[in-house]
C-alpha cells in the first residue's frame, strides 16, 4: 500500500511537471512574504499576475542611482572599401547616407571613423595624404571629408573621428607625427566647417604604444583651440590593453587619454582594474559585417563587451562595401554600393541589429550595471541603458542561445519613470517572423511589468518613441551594366580632387594643373618618397589605381602620358587585384612605356608559393628615348587572346595569351615620384 502511494505520487508528479512544460505562464513555486500562491495570465508575450506576485526566471531593476560608464552605441569605420561610394550622384548618395545615419531612420549609426590619408595601402586601397610634402596642404585629398561632412549634415548628433594608418616620407619624428594629426583636425574645420569630435592616439594597430606622439598631439590640440577633441588611445590588436598598463606608468599619458580602444577584443576583455583609470573603454574596430556573411552576432557582442568587459562602445569595419568586385575585401560593408554609374546600390536586414542598439539611446546615456548581466538560465545577455536626468530607459536584450521561453521581470523604482509606458521592439533572427516590429506596448502597475522572451530574437525594451525603419522606404535603381564606351579629360574636377571611379590602390592620384605646355586639368601621381606604410600593407611598393567595369572584355584603352621624372608608366586591361594572404596581385595585360625609350608588353600574375608578383614579358622594344615634360599616348587593346600595345597610334606589337578575359584598367608608375595622365579613352574593340 505505501509503494502504491508513493507511485501515485510520482505520477502525479510527473503529469504537474508536464502541465507546466506545456504552458510557461501556469502555476509557478513563489517565495513571498505573504506565503500565497496565484497562476499568470498570458497576452501576447507580456504576462500580467492576478492576487499576489509569481517568481519570474530574471528579475531587472531599474534604479535611478545606478550610472555606469557613458553608452556610445555603435559606431562604423570607413576605410579602404568605401571609395566608389562618394562617387554617386548628389540625390543616391544622400539617400544610402541618410538610411545610415538618421535618426530612428535606419541603422542610426553614432559614430563616423574616417581613415586619415598617408598615401599608401591600408589594406585594400590607399587613401592620399592632406600633406605630401611638409610645405603643401589639400584637405581636399581622398573622400573622408566628403563623408564626415555630409554625415553632419544629415545627422549632427553623429561622432566624428579620424585615425590613420600610413604616413606620408617626411613624418620621420613623433612631433612630426602629431604635427601632422594636428593639422588635418585643423584643416577639416578651417576648410570644411568640420569639428572633429574624436582623434587617434596612435597610428592604426602600431605596436609598441608611442606615447611621445600622444602626449605631443594633446598639446598641440590644446594650445590650439581643440581642447574639446577627444584621444582614443591603444588601437591594439595584438597586445590589445598595453595601452592601459601604460597610463598606470606614465601619469601625463593618461592625462592626454580619454578613452581606451582595442581592436577585436573577444575574449581577451579588459582587466577590472583599468577601470579605475575613469576612461571609457571601446572595442574601437571589430569585424564580422559583410555582404556575403552578414550576421546579427554584433548585436550579441555589443551585450556582451558591457557584460564581461565593461565596455560601452563598438566600431566595426567597414560602412560600404564600395570598391570593385575583382577587388581584396570588396565584400566588407554593411551596405554594398559599387554601382555608382548606375545608381544601384543594396542593404541587408542584419543591419536592423544596428537599430535595436542605436535607435534606443545616445552618447551622454549611461550604462547601468545592476540592470545588466545574463539572464538565470545563463544563456542570454542583457544591458540596460539610461537618458542622463533619468527621464527614459531602454532595455536591450539578446536571446540567441536560448532553448526555450524565459519570463523576465522589470521592477522601475521611483527614482526612474516607473508609470511611463514601454515599448517592445524585436527581430527575430531566423526571419521566421518579423524584422525590427513594435511587438507589445506595455502600461506598468506600479512600475513593474512581466514579459516572456523567446528564443532567437533581438529585444528592445524603451520609454522612447519615434522608433522606425523608414530608411527602407526608398526606390532603388537596377544594376544595369556599363559598357566599355567612356572618356575623361579631367576638366571637371577642381584642382587636388580625386576623380570618379578611381580607386588609388598604392600611392595618391589627384587631379593638378598640366603640364608640358598643355592647358587645363589632368591626373597626377602625388605621393612623393618612400611612405612610412601601415604594417598591415597588402601591396608591392608601386602607385597605381583602377578604374572600370571588372567584366569589361574586349576593348581598348588609350591616355597620354607625362614623365616628370625617369621611370616607367603602366596602363593595362583586363587587371584586377585579386589577394593571397600576403600579397595584392597585379593581374593584367600591361603596356609599359619607360623614359629611356624601351616598350613592353607584360602579364603579371601571383605565384602561389612565395606569394610575390611574377612578370613574363610577352614583347619588348626600344624607339627613342622619351624627353621630361613631353606629351606622348599610349594604348593597349584585347580582342579574344590577342593583346596589342601602341604608341601615339602607331602598333607597337601583338601577342598571344589567354590568361585573362576580362577586367578593369589600370594605371600605375614606378615610384612615388610625380607623373601626369590626360585624356582616358576606353572604347569597344572587336
Amino acid at each position: 500500500m505505501k509503494k502504491l502511494l508513493i507511485l501515485s505520487l510520482f505520477i502525479l508528479l510527473v503529469i504537474l511537471i508536464g502541465c507546466e512544460q506545456e504552458n510557461f505562464t501556469t502555476t509557478k513555486p513563489i517565495a513571498s512574504s505573504e506565503n500565497t500562491t496565484t497562476t499568470t495570465t498570458t497576452q501576447g508575450n507580456q504576462t500580467t499576475t492576478t492576487g499576489q506576485i509569481i517568481l519570474p526566471d530574471t528579475i531587472i531593476e531599474i534604479d535611478g542611482n545606478d550610472t555606469g560608464a557613458e553608452f556610445a552605441g555603435y559606431g562604423i569605420v570607413a576605410t579602404g572599401t568605401d571609395a566608389l561610394l562618394v562617387d554617386y550622384d548628389d540625390e543616391t548618395r544622400r539617400q544610402i547616407l541618410e538610411y545610415l545615419f538618421k535618426d530612428n531612420y535606419g541603422p542610426e549609426l553614432k559614430l563616423l571613423k574616417v581613415e586619415i590619408g598617408g598615401g599608401s595601402n591600408n589594406t585594400n586601397t590607399s587613401v592620399a595624404s592632406h600633406m605630401p610634402t611638409r610645405d603643401s596642404e589639400n584637405y581636399y585629398a581622398g573622400y573622408g571629408w566628403k563623408l564626415l561632412k555630409e554625415v553632419h549634415e544629415i545627422n549632427p548628433d553623429v561622432k566624428l573621428m579620424g585615425l590613420h594608418w600610413s604616413l606620408p616620407s617626411w613624418v620621420q619624428t613623433p612631433s612630426d607625427e602629431a604635427y601632422y594629426i594636428y593639422k588635418w583636425v585643423d584643416g577639416m574645420k578651417r576648410v570644411h566647417g568640420i569639428d572633429i569630435d574624436y582623434i587617434g592616439g596612435q597610428r592604426n594597430e602600431e605596436e609598441p604604444m608611442n606615447r611621445y606622439y600622444t602626449i605631443e598631439l594633446r598639446r598641440l590640440l590644446d594650445e590650439n583651440g581643440y581642447e574639446h577633441v577627444k584621444i582614443v588611445g591603444g588601437e591594439a590588436v595584438y597586445n590589445k590593453w598595453s595601452v592601459a598598463e601604460q597610463m598606470f606608468k606614465f601619469p601625463d599619458y593618461n592625462v592626454a587619454i580619454d578613452v581606451i580602444g582595442a581592436h577585436y577584443v573577444a575574449p581577451h576583455y579588459p582587466n577590472p582594474v583599468y577601470y579605475s583609470l575613469g576612461k571609457p573603454i571601446w572595442e574601437s574596430e571589430a569585424g564580422g559585417w559583410n555582404s556575403e556573411y552578414n550576421t546579427y552576432g554584433n548585436f550579441r557582442k555589443f551585450l556582451i563587451n558591457y557584460v564581461n568587459g565593461g565596455m560601452s562602445g563598438l566600431q566595426t569595419w567597414g560602412l560600404s562595401a564600395s570598391v570593385y568586385e575583382n577587388s581584396w575585401w570588396h565584400m566588407i560593408g554593411i551596405i554594398t554600393a559599387k554601382n555608382p554609374w548606375n545608381g544601384n546600390w543594396t542593404y541587408y536586414n542584419q543591419n536592423w541589429a544596428i537599430a535595436h542598439i542605436n535607435q534606443f539611446g545616445d552618447f551622454g546615456w549611461n550604462f547601468m550595471k545592476n540592470a545588466s548581466g545574463k539572464t538565470t538560465s545563463q544563456k542570454s545577455y542583457y544591458a540596460t541603458i539610461k537618458a542622463p536626468d533619468n527621464s527614459d530607459y531602454s532595455i536591450l536584450i539578446e536571446t540567441f542561445e536560448a532553448k526555450a521561453n524565459e519570463e523576465i521581470l522589470i521592477k522601475v523604482n521611483d527614482n526612474m519613470p516607473k508609470d511611463k509606458k514601454v515599448y517592445v521592439w524585436s527581430t527575430d533572427i531566423t526571419g521566421q517572423a518579423g524584422i525590427f516590429v513594435e511587438e507589445a506596448e506595455i502600461t506598468p502597475t506600479n512600475g513593474e511589468y512581466r514579459y516572456i522572451l523567446k528564443p532567437n530574437r533581438m529585444y528592445s525594451f524603451t520609454t522612447t518613441t519615434g522608433h522606425s525603419k523608414k530608411g527602407l522606404d526608398v526606390e532603388i535603381k537596377p544594376d544595369l551594366f556599363w559598357s566599355p564606351n567612356y572618356t575623361e579629360d579631367f576638366e571637371s574636377y577642381d584642382i587636388g580632387h580625386r576623380p570618379k571611379y578611381f580607386i588609388d590602390i598604392e600611392g595618391a592620384f589627384e587631379v593638378a594643373p598640366a603640364g608640358g605646355g598643355r592647358e587645363g586639368k589632368v591626373l597626377r601621381q602625388v605621393a612623393i618618397g618612400d611612405p612610412i606604410r601601415w604594417y598591415g600593407a597588402f601591396t608591392d611598393p608601386y602607385p597605381y589605381t583602377l578604374f572600370g567595369e571588372p567584366n569589361w572584355t574586349n576593348l581598348k584603352a588609350s591616355i597620354d602620358v607625362l614623365f616628370e621624372t625617369e621611370g616607367y608608366v603602366d596602363l593595362a586591361i583586363r587587371a584586377s587585384e585579386a589577394a593571397m594572404k600576403e600579397k595584392l596581385s597585379r593581374k593584367g595585360y600591361y603596356v609599359r612605356l619607360h623614359s629611356s625609350g624601351k616598350w613592353e608588353i607584360l602579364k603579371y600574375t601571383l605565384n602561389q608559393q612565395s606569394k610575390m608578383n611574377m612578370r613574363t614579358v610577352l614583347a619588348s622594344g626600344t624607339i627613342n628615348k622619351i624627353p621630361l615634360n613631353e606629351w606622348n599616348t599610349i594604348s593597349i587593346a584585347g580582342k579574344g587572346g590577342n593583346i596589342t600595345a601602341f604608341l601615339n597610334g602607331v602598333e607597337l606589337a601583338t601577342v598571344t595569351d589567354y590568361s585573362y578575359m576580362s577586367g578593369n584598367i589600370f594605371l600605375a608608375t614606378s615610384g612615388y615620384k610625380y607623373f601626369q595622365f590626360d585624356n582616358l579613352i576606353v572604347e569597344p574593340y572587336n
